[in-house]
């Protein structure tokens, strides 16, 4: 309490006292309000230290304990960031991968588009071609039909012609002619001299031709025969059939009148070639047939042996002394000494290698045919 207080409160207390009994009591008074005011404001010093000393206290142990939950939290949030930093780091290698997958679906979606289109692609075109072939397929069996109608056409026709032409060759059959040289078709005639049917070319190389000897494949038959075949002919005489029409025919028509020959050969390569002579003429049967020929022009080659006798299995004419040309070749012929020419060999080679033979051009040729002409 101030000093102003303490006089206010002892001049107020003392007012109205005695001097006897002076103011000694309240002085007293004073003095112990000023030692409790001394001890209440040390009191509240001491109390006010302690207070500020716990506060400080409180306020160190508030600021370490602030610490440690700040390095808790620290710890804490750093642990925590570690972890979001982990599973970020996964989620983001998780959406990485997605990303790829989704890039991956998106290409594997845009090559189905791709094969898908092509396929459509594919399949339109397909289909175009198979409309097209379908209708080339129609068009084909359209064209089949027709032709299959032609042919059948083509048929009838030629059964007519066949049944006109064998009617013609019977109206030829009942004609007799002096020599080929009257027929303008070619067919089979009778001929006066010798009588008999002959088969007349009125085409070929100008026409007028005898045939006198013909091989086709057509009609394979065997030449290898006698000499009475050889000499009265064998073999049916036609336009496709292989015949020999025979030496005394030949003699009697070589006789009569000057020949010429033409003997045209396909051999086993299918090559065509021809031999022709200017002069043609076989003697009689007391002579053994001989042949004369000269004049010889053409492709094939000169491979008859003038004057040679006509030689069969059974009557040996060649010259040679040592074999029987007509039975080691398997025909009838003018043989020499065996080789050179022998047109009416065997079809197949025989087995000394031989057929059908003119020179070293043919051995075993596929066709072949004699025909001769007056001059």
């Amino acid at each position: 309490m101030s000093v102003i207080i303490r006089l206010f409160l002892v001049s107020f207390l003392c007012t109205g006292i005695s001097a006897a009994e002076g103011c000694f009591g309240y002085e007293l008074l004073v003095e112990r309000l000023e030692n409790l005011e001394n001890r209440l404001t040390n009191l509240l010093a001491t109390s006010q230290d302690v207070v500020n000393g716990k506060i400080n206290e409180l306020s160190k142990n508030i600021a370490a304990g602030n610490l440690r939950i700040s390095a808790g939290s620290v710890k804490i949030q750093n642990a925590t960031d570690e972890k979001f930093s982990t599973i970020t780091s996964k989620i983001n290698d998780q959406n990485s991968r997605l990303e790829k997958i989704e890039s991956m679906g998106k290409a594997v979606v845009k090559m189905l588009e791709q094969s898908h289109s092509g396929i459509e692609t594919k399949h339109s075109r397909l289909t175009e071609r198979l409309t097209t072939l379908e209708t080339t397929g129609d068009a084909i069996l359209s064209r089949q039909r027709s032709a299959e109608s032609r042919i059948n056409e083509l048929t009838a026709g030629i059964s007519t012609l066949g049944n006109q032409s064998r009617q013609i060759l019977k109206n030829h059959n009942d004609l007799v002619v002096a020599s080929c040289d009257m027929p303008t078709i070619s067919g089979i005639y009778r001929l006066q001299k010798p009588n008999m049917n002959v088969f007349c070319d009125a085409v070929d190389a100008g026409g007028r031709w005898l045939y006198i000897q013909r091989r086709i494949s057509d009609d394979v038959i065997d030449f290898e025969r006698n000499w009475f075949n050889y000499v009265s002919g064998f073999g049916k005489i036609g336009a496709l059939s292989s015949f020999w029409l025979g030496l005394e025919a030949l003699h009697q028509l070589t006789s009569s009148a000057n020949y010429e020959l033409l003997i045209g050969i396909k051999n086993e390569h299918n090559v065509f070639r021809e031999a022709r002579y200017s002069e043609f003429k076989v003697s009689g049967a007391n002579d053994g047939y001989r042949l004369t020929v000269g004049g010889y022009s053409g492709t094939a080659g000169d491979m008859l042996h003038n004057n040679a006798k006509f030689s069969t299995f059974d009557r040996d004419n060649d010259s040679s002394s040592t074999k029987n040309c007509a039975k080691d070749f398997h025909s009838g012929w003018w043989f020499d000494n065996c080789r050179n020419s022998n047109l009416n060999g065997p079809y197949q080679k025989a087995s000394n290698g031989y057929g059908i033979e003119w020179g070293s051009w043919a051995d075993a040729a596929k066709f072949s045919k004699m025909m001769i002409r007056r001059k």
